[in-house]
């Protein structure tokens, strides 16, 4: 297999798309399950603000590392 710096730069954009595809449903998912069973209203945002905010410095450091590739 020839591990070229394009073949690695296309494999390392499908994997941020896949990822980042994966982040946005989950969020989607836990959001849901936080409000639906019983997790108070504050508990939920303060939640779902925690999730983002961490998930999306990790995403940004991807991308950075992506965009320096």
């Amino acid at each position: 297999i020839d591990f070229s710096p394009e073949l690695l730069g296309k494999v390392m954009n499908v994997a941020f798309v896949v990822l980042l595809v994966f982040f946005l449903i989950l969020a989607v998912i836990l959001s849901y399950h936080w409000r639906k069973y019983g997790v108070a209203k504050i508990k939920a945002a303060i939640f779902m603000w925690t999730y983002l905010i961490g998930g999306l410095i990790l995403i940004g450091a991807m991308a950075t590392a992506k965009l320096s590739f």
